[in-house]
């Protein structure tokens, strides 16, 4: 995160909003970050290829169905 800060694109500070965790080798951790990607939002212009619009309910939806258990999490409406 610290790299992808401030840029062009994003810039503002960053905050995370959600960390998961899951099992497996790399492979398994490049599937789920592609799955996760295909049930985000479109892309944000201009905010590279890891930049989305995405709705946390349905992320959290999708992390869930792929064995991730979410470890941090927050809600930005709070």
């Amino acid at each position: 995160m610290t790299a992808a800060s401030r840029t062009t694109g994003a810039p503002g500070a960053l905050t995370m909003l959600r960390v998961w965790e899951g099992i497996g080798d790399q492979d398994a951790a490049r599937r789920a970050e592609a799955e996760l990607h295909r049930s985000t939002g479109r892309r944000i212009p201009g905010g590279g290829t890891e930049w989305f619009e995405a709705n946390l309910k349905a992320l959290d939806h999708a992390a869930a169905q792929l064995g991730l258990e979410r470890r941090f999490g927050v809600d930005p409406l709070l």
